[in-house]
């Protein structure tokens, strides 16, 4: 099975972009690179094999505009996608909300896209997270108000497309809220190391319940 890792920075995690990285360099320092490791060492008879197609900055309509190229291409068996805290970004700079109904629209005729080039390709959606921490602390960009729809536009994709959902949120949440929330989301957007280990433990259990 080949699975892809499609996301933003969070997804991305400093990985090595050129054509001659090693796989390690290539997966980054985050959550995928996490999971690669602990499925590879658990089950080396499955025979798993994983690819990093996330781009620091990316809202979904950058995703949506590169899927040809970076998943279709790449032929996967599944993919994983994590998305949704950019759109927030972006248009909170500008003191705009996001449009839940278009975002929701969007991610939908993603799947639909990737599924007719690979109909027998399998998904699962990732729910994207915010706590005001480090640099965020004091939330002046308001994207802790614009996220909770958007969380739920994600998790409704995933609802009605029978996609496999890894909630976060909630667990991020409760982990902050016990005391110093920058061990965990550095600058309430990035996970920390310990982070990225949650994220991947989560996906993980979803994984394995699924597929």
């Amino acid at each position: 099975m080949k699975i892809l890792f499609f996301g933003d920075s969070i997804t991305d995690a400093d990985r090595n972009k050129t054509p001659n990285a090693t796989p390690s360099n290539h997966m980054g320092q985050g959550y995928a690179s996490l999971i690669h490791a602990k499925l590879g060492k658990e089950y080396p008879e499955k025979n798993y094999t994983f690819c990093n197609k996330g781009i620091g900055g990316d809202r979904l309509s950058e995703l949506y505009a590169r899927l040809e190229r970076d998943v279709v291409l790449e032929k996967p068996d599944l993919v994983s996608i994590f998305v949704g805290i950019n759109d927030c970004g972006f248009y909170s700079v500008w003191g705009l909300d996001v449009d839940v109904q278009r975002f929701k629209k969007l991610y939908h005729n993603m799947i639909h896209e990737i599924r007719s080039f690979l109909p027998d390709v399998k998904f699962m959606i990732c729910e994207p997270t915010f706590y005001p921490a480090g640099s965020r602390k004091d939330d002046e960009t308001h994207i802790g108000d614009m996220l909770p729809p958007v969380r739920q536009a994600v998790r409704e994709v995933a609802e009605e497309q029978g996609i496999p959902f890894v909630a976060l949120q909630d667990k991020f949440t409760a982990l902050c809220e016990k005391g110093n929330p920058e061990y965990w989301l550095w600058d309430g957007i990035h996970p920390s190391l310990s982070g990225h280990q949650l994220i991947a433990d989560e996906w993980i259990s979803v994984f394995l319940e699924n597929f």
